[in-house]
């Protein structure tokens, strides 16, 4: 096995990516490149099988990101935000932790929260 990881590993290294997938896929063998973000981002099958979606943020706008990992044809999931706004949950943690309403107003008052 160790020999013939050095010929395969040594026969890629003089090829572009391009021509390795070629020969591989000419061969039937398996075989799939390692793609910088630009390129993953215009894939076909990425597309197809959506991989990465769009979701909208109200600051930034549209943001590209990775879409759930494992979906179901009768419950496929979906992102519905890019993520809570800074600071969104800050009166219930801080209520939770035993802060009162008072003392929460006096932590923005002095720019601690």
């Amino acid at each position: 096995a160790d020999l013939l990881d050095d010929y395969v590993g040594g026969w890629i290294a003089e090829r572009t990516r391009d021509v390795v997938i070629d020969e591989f896929e000419k061969a039937g063998a398996a075989v799939a490149p390692v793609y910088k973000p630009s390129e993953l981002l215009s894939d076909p099958q990425v597309n197809a099988i959506e991989m990465v979606t769009t979701v909208e943020d109200d600051d930034l706008g549209p943001v590209r990101m990775q879409n759930v990992m494992w979906r179901m044809g009768g419950s496929p999931g979906r992102i519905r935000h890019t993520g809570r706004r800074h600071g969104a949950d800050t009166d219930d943690v801080l209520s939770e932790l035993g802060c009162t309403a008072d003392e929460i107003e006096a932590m923005r008052r002095d720019s601690v929260v």
